[in-house]
């Protein structure tokens, strides 16, 4: 899978890198066509990462900290008293960038 995001400035700069069967700390940090083997990709919520031409195989995504609150706080409304406001969530993260 390739795909773009862009956060802001990176706290450390990756082009190129190979990275298989590790822990990758996504948070602030800048990957510009690299690969990920069956590692884990982490995201904590603390900072936006910026990711370009990227492939990705085999990986898993895991969200920490506030990220995953953010998660978990979604699930309790989407079965809670506001699944429509998560439905309209979904909605809108399904719209392309503009």
């Amino acid at each position: 899978d390739r795909f773009t995001i862009t956060g802001g400035s990176p706290a450390v700069d990756f082009k190129l890198k190979d990275f298989r069967e590790e822990r990758v700390e996504l948070d602030g940090n800048s990957y510009d066509r690299c690969t990920f083997t069956k590692c884990d990709l982490v995201f904590s919520g603390k900072s936006l990462p910026n990711l370009t031409n990227n492939a990705i195989a085999e990986c898993r995504w895991k969200f920490e900290g506030s990220a995953e609150l953010t998660i978990q706080f979604m699930r309790s409304l989407y079965h809670g008293v506001a699944a429509e406001l998560i439905e309209a969530t979904f909605r809108q993260i399904r719209q392309p960038s503009s």
